[in-house]
């Protein structure tokens, strides 16, 4: 009987014999080898998978921003379902059909709040969507529509490279913040996981983000409304390493609150840091 045992069994410690002390030293030296050999497996394991590690590392969202200077890309509306897309509601579904009418747009981003999309298509004619900051200009020749608009003053109507890349941009952490974060895992691999709600409302939507901290793509963005209520969940699948260290993903689904595909796109011919000049992003055509 250990003292230990003794002492629940009579209410009193027994003495520990010499004996005892004997028994106990090798289960001791045991425990301390084993230790040992754990912590040496873990830095063997942190040498070989050094992503394992950078993840415990990165913390601060802005360190998750790709090395971008510019971007250009184009996208193709490859599936839309209508009345799936209603089910998201709102706004979105209106703009998705604008592009699954134009069809292919071209995009052009320059860091670090500047972003325009070009199209053409024989229903809309020319149309074309400039953000420089706050500031919003789209016009779409058919429809004899030009409009801009500054939305310094509600940041839930902006947009920025997020929303048309999976990428984030300093720009999106001008007018949202970091309310929550913590690690998880996406379909088997690890991600960091950031809730971003808009700095001016602490009561508006916000987004859910799932980024991976080796290609910094955000594979998985939910979107939630004022009641916490999912709206809709966009994958950013096929990462693509453009240049070094630069990863842009090749596609996007689009997944309405049911869980159901409800549009696609893909993004080709990708070049990164030209040099795209300022002058393309013009707010006052």
């Amino acid at each position: 009987m250990t003292a230990a045992e003794a002492f629940r069994h009579t209410g009193r410690a027994r003495p520990v014999t010499r004996n005892a002390l004997q028994r106990m030293v090798p289960t001791t030296t045991c425990r301390i080898v084993r230790c040992v050999l754990l912590t040496a497996l873990l830095m063997i394991y942190s040498a070989i998978h050094p992503d394992a590690a950078r993840q415990q590392e990165i913390r601060d969202i802005r360190e998750l921003i790709p090395p971008l200077q510019d971007l250009e890309a184009t996208i193709r509306v490859t599936r839309m379902e209508a009345r799936e897309l209603e089910k998201i509601g709102g706004d979105f579904t209106t703009n998705y059909s604008v592009l699954r009418n134009l069809r292919t747009l071209s995009l052009l981003y320059k860091s670090p709040d500047k972003l325009l999309l070009e199209g053409r298509s024989s229903v809309l004619g020319e149309a074309a969507l400039v953000i420089v900051g706050p500031v919003r200009f789209y016009a779409v020749s058919k429809l004899n529509l030009r409009r801009r608009e500054n939305l310094e003053k509600e940041p839930a109507r902006r947009q920025s490279l997020l929303e048309y890349s999976g990428l984030l941009s300093e720009d999106t952490l001008r007018y949202m913040r970091v309310k929550a974060a913590r690690q998880d895992a996406l379909d088997g691999a690890p991600v960091l996981v950031y809730d971003l709600v808009y700095r001016a409302s602490s009561s508006s939507s916000y987004y859910r983000l799932w980024i991976d901290p080796h290609t910094r793509i955000v594979r998985q963005r939910d979107w939630y409304d004022t009641e916490h209520r999912l709206r809709a969940t966009f994958r950013y699948e096929e990462p693509r390493e453009v240049s070094e260290g630069i990863y842009v993903p090749g596609r996007c689904d689009i997944i309405n609150p049911d869980g159901v595909i409800a549009g696609s796109m893909t993004y080709t011919d990708l070049k990164v840091n030209q040099g795209i000049p300022d002058a393309l992003f013009d707010v006052s055509r």
